[in-house]
């Protein structure tokens, strides 16, 4: 065997991990993950895994958001074959963090097992519900709405109002009282 058949079946094996704007629907995500992977497929690379973390928490706030949808890929491939995942990466204006990790220096890609079933992207559920504090509702600075309390049939807020006017009456004559004594 010469040495170039031998470097044609070495390859080095990469993950990359990118955060998209979690505003953006799982159709724009799968859209991106598709053409990385036509970026892999078209510089000889081989795809092993994609797969979808969904929405999560950023570890920190960047660029002003708190979560994004995570990505990952792990791949198998030559020379500029990161350079150019990247450089489509930063193309796409919905995606704003990604990293890429080498692996493997030398991997033999005729012993490499890919599994189709990997390589496929899947949607993830994701709870519409969850409801993002600001800054200032988590520091304080802004009072909550408070729940209003349902009334039951037994209260009767003439009763409550009623009762506050003999308070007031109660203490006009406490301060009548007061102002005798001077």
């Amino acid at each position: 065997m010469s040495v170039t058949s031998q470097k044609a079946n070495k390859a080095r094996e990469y993950e990359t991990i990118f955060a998209v704007d979690p505003t953006v629907d799982q159709a724009e995500v799968e859209k991106i993950t598709s053409r990385v992977a036509d970026v892999i497929s078209k510089l000889d690379g081989k795809l092993a895994a994609i797969d979808n973390w969904g929405r999560r928490k950023l570890a920190y706030r960047t660029d002003k958001k708190n979560r994004g949808y995570y990505m990952y890929l792990r791949y198998y491939g030559q020379g500029g074959l990161v350079a150019e995942i990247e450089r489509n990466l930063r193309m796409q204006d919905t995606v704003f963090r990604f990293q890429t990790n080498l692996l493997a220096d030398e991997v033999d890609l005729s012993a490499a097992v890919i599994d189709e079933e990997k390589i496929q992207f899947r949607r993830v559920e994701i709870e519409d519900n969850v409801v993002e504090q600001s800054i200032e509702q988590r520091l304080g600075l802004v009072q909550r709405p408070r729940p209003s309390a349902a009334l039951s049939p037994s209260d009767d807020v003439s009763e409550s109002d009623d009762d506050f006017e003999e308070d007031s009456v109660d203490s006009d004559a406490d301060s009548s009282d007061d102002s005798g004594l001077n």
